[in-house]
């Protein structure tokens, strides 16, 4: 997993980016608890429905708060207080979520003052691989891509 940092409110918090599969459904399945400020940003590569992407707890050991966001950077959903062996699956379309200690996050504040994170918030992400090019292909596929299409004329003799 990558490093980076993520923003919202001025809070930051030190995460890991999960963007493999493997690193995905691991997450902090198992781990007892984690630092404060710190979280695991997932990034699924590309907007999911909520309804196709369910946040598995059974194997966690400590409760969390999800915070899930947009491709645009735009908090669209944040689950409080989520317990061990509670699975959440958000309403909203996101992109990445960010698990963190269920505290950091609180619904209702000390005081009566506003939440820490709230719907709407703008969140500012460091560590994610840098924008692809070309309207958002990535260059690896694009090379592969002609590759492809230069043997295809190979074996069709339209190439010499």
């Amino acid at each position: 997993m990558n490093n980076g940092t993520v923003t919202i409110r001025g809070n930051v918090w030190d995460v890991k980016i999960a963007t493999s599969q493997a690193d995905i459904e691991q997450g902090f399945s198992n781990v007892e608890s984690t630092p404060p400020k710190t979280g695991i940003l997932f990034n699924l590569g590309r907007p999911y429905a909520g309804s196709q992407a369910v946040i598995n707890m059974q194997q966690m050991l400590f409760p969390l708060a999800i915070v899930f966001i947009d491709s645009n950077g735009i908090i669209v959903d944040v689950a409080y207080d989520v317990e061990p062996l509670q699975d959440y699956t958000s309403p909203s379309t996101f992109s990445y979520f960010l698990e963190i200690n269920e505290d950091e996050i609180s619904q209702y504040p000390l005081m009566g003052g506003p939440p820490v994170v709230r719907v709407s918030d703008t969140v500012t992400i460091t560590g994610l691989p840098s924008p692809n090019i070309l309207g958002g292909l990535d260059f690896g596929v694009i090379i592969e891509a002609m590759l492809v299409m230069m043997i295809m004329k190979m074996m069709t003799g339209a190439m010499k």
